[in-house]
């Protein structure tokens, strides 16, 4: 099905991993690090890697986004990866063009919560030090403004029980291209209002 899978490892620190064609190391906000441990950089080509601090393991998603010319990609987040047994063995290609034949997208399981997801925001659970409820009314706004078609799904997600945790996803490329150009613009126009 696929010419070329790549999995990214989204890193931000040095970790032993086990060599694989489609699993590939990916360090986050390089820009800002002095370590070089010969893994891929999101420094190089088109990146935002200087941006880390306010994106996370997106200064990644972005580089891989605007420099990866895999078929189907998609990413490992902070070195958590996609099994298929109890015995923890990874996903490979296989897997991934099987599942892929009849899905768009493989994601994580899904969450559930006992509150919901901006319950758990407002009660500081969800990592109250990264995610401030603040900035989720900003996002909406822009949703509203920008593509008010998504409105009704951010709210469902908000108000809702259920989540899909990390980053973590692999889908087509081509399919990516959309929703990175979706993301990006959002996050600039949030990042531009917001005062940090």
């Amino acid at each position: 099905m696929s010419d070329s899978i790549i999995i990214y490892i989204l890193t931000h620190k040095k970790f032993d991993y086990e060599y694989s064609e489609i699993y590939k190391p990916l360090l986050n906000g390089s820009a800002l690090l002095d370590e070089d441990f010969g893994y891929i950089r999101d420094d190089t080509g088109d990146n935002i890697s200087e941006l880390n601090t306010y994106y996370a393991e997106l200064t990644g998603e972005y580089w891989a986004w605007k420099n990866s010319n895999a078929d189907i990609i998609g990413f490992c987040h902070y070195r958590r990866y996609f099994v298929k047994n109890i015995f923890l063995e990874k996903l490979d290609e296989n897997d991934i063009n099987e599942i892929l034949k009849d899905y768009d997208i493989i994601l994580p399981e899904i969450r559930h919560l006992h509150k919901s997801v901006i319950e758990d925001i407002h009660d500081g659970h969800l990592d109250g030090a990264c995610h401030k409820k603040e900035d989720y009314y900003m996002i909406r706004e822009i949703i509203e403004e920008e593509c008010p078609e998504y409105l009704e799904s951010f709210d469902e997600l908000i108000n809702g029980k259920e989540i899909y945790w990390f980053n973590m996803y692999i889908l087509r490329k081509d399919l990516y291209d959309k929703y990175c150009e979706w993301l990006f613009n959002i996050l600039e126009i949030f990042r531009q209002r917001n005062d940090f």
